[in-house]
């Protein structure tokens, strides 16, 4: 099983996502066959991360909220000249509808990252988003 609503910031905040290819799942949607073919195609639980509802809303925390006053100046800031944080905010969105949110984490090599889109689109993710180190790219 994949780690359901891991606490990303555990070892400092973190702005965003690197070297992981994201999507948005619905509400109601059974993730477990897209699960099953991440495991399958060579992602290790600990790669995987799922995001669920209110609860993985508070544990993204996009706003920076839960992380004092510096993080959230710098998030309030980001957001006026970042377009990735369009991306955060909808994922926060589709949390707080009931939603998931995916992500997958690669080593940052096409062969990963192209595999872990493939099949996240397959099952009906939206917003399929690889996020690099200075790059955000839709899949």
């Amino acid at each position: 099983m994949s780690r359901i609503n891991p606490d990303p910031h555990k070892a400092g905040y973190v702005y965003q996502p690197t070297n992981a290819v994201t999507a948005f799942f619905p509400a109601g949607k059974d993730l477990q066959g897209m699960l099953d073919a991440l495991s399958e195609a060579g992602f290790a639980k600990e790669k995987v991360d799922v995001f669920m509802g209110e609860q993985g809303a508070t544990q993204l925390d996009v706003s920076g909220d839960m992380h004092g006053d510096w993080v959230r100046f710098m998030r309030q800031l980001w957001s006026t000249i970042a377009d990735e944080s369009e991306v955060l905010h909808r994922a926060e969105q589709v949390l707080k509808s009931g939603g998931s949110v995916v992500a997958v984490l690669t080593d940052g090599e096409s062969t990963q990252r192209e595999s872990a889109a493939g099949i996240l689109s397959a099952h009906q993710g939206q917003e399929v988003t690889y996020w690099g180190p200075l790059v955000l790219q839709r899949l």
